[in-house]
């Protein structure tokens, strides 16, 4: 792995992390298109605990008043946690399989189209009107459910907490800002999860130390401009656009994996 191949995955990582398109899926489609070699799990590791970075440096006012309010009745902290336990349940015990099985570049492209038509039905069937305030442990189970999902290549976390959120009533841009910061504990656990994998299996760092700190900085950076983005643009716009692009990929990758 050389710098330019870090710069590259650290921004794919970054954007899609919370863009809805998929960040494992377009990772998997990236490596492919480009030949590059498996960078190994540490590098993997700092993409995401820089994506985490991005999340805590964006909402660090948030998560403040969240922490704050832990012994307060009906605390958004305590939904927080409740939403986050399907992940790291199914996290737990399905990683293997996923890892064994799912990560190709078919299955990827299946599972994208698919999340593309969830995405098109949640903005067609949904009453958006409540603010995080609003929020529900019932909706946060069921949010933490759709994060939990997200372990599949081609399945977005963010836009299917997103969709999830919509479809309990919840606005696009506060079903979002719940979905990010729902996000930190989940990253957290599973760069912690990553972390006791490579010290029991002895895993070697895949490249140079510049290398991982050049990927982690722009997936730091694209992380903080891809949250900015789409906070801004959840208030007057859907998930409809992000469905048609990764339906279209998919679709464009079973077509040529097909036919070739």
């Amino acid at each position: 792995m050389d710098i330019l191949q870090a710069i590259i995955l650290g921004i794919i990582q970054g954007i899609t992390e919370f863009i809805p398109v998929s960040s494992d899926g377009h990772l998997i489609i990236a490596r492919e298109i480009f030949g590059f070699k498996d960078q190994g799990l540490i590098f993997d590791i700092f993409l995401h605990l820089a994506t985490l970075l991005a999340v805590i440096i964006y909402f660090w006012k948030d998560i403040i008043k969240i922490i704050k309010s832990i012994n307060q009745k009906n605390s958004l902290f305590w939904k927080i946690v409740v939403g986050t336990i399907p992940a790291v349940i199914l996290g737990y015990f399905l990683d293997n399989l996923v890892e064994g099985y799912f990560r190709s570049i078919n299955w990827t492209a299946l599972f994208l189209i698919i999340n593309g038509l969830f995405f098109i039905l949640a903005e067609k069937i949904s009453h958006p009107q409540k603010e995080v305030k609003d929020i529900t442990f019932k909706d946060s189970i069921w949010i933490g459910l759709a994060q939990a999902a997200a372990i599949l290549p081609g399945i977005s976390r963010s836009g299917s907490t997103v969709a999830t959120g919509l479809l309990r009533s919840i606005k696009r841009d506060s079903a979002a800002k719940f979905s990010f910061i729902l996000s930190i504990i989940a990253i957290l656990g599973a760069g912690t999860l990553s972390l006791t994998k490579v010290f029991f299996d002895g895993e070697k760092i895949n490249g140079s130390l510049p290398e991982i700190i050049f990927g982690a900085i722009f997936a730091l950076i694209a992380g903080f401009l891809a949250i900015k983005f789409l906070m801004n643009f959840f208030k007057k716009h859907g998930l409809v656009p992000f469905a048609i692009y990764i339906i279209a990929l998919g679709s464009i990758i079973l077509i040529y994996n097909f036919v070739k």
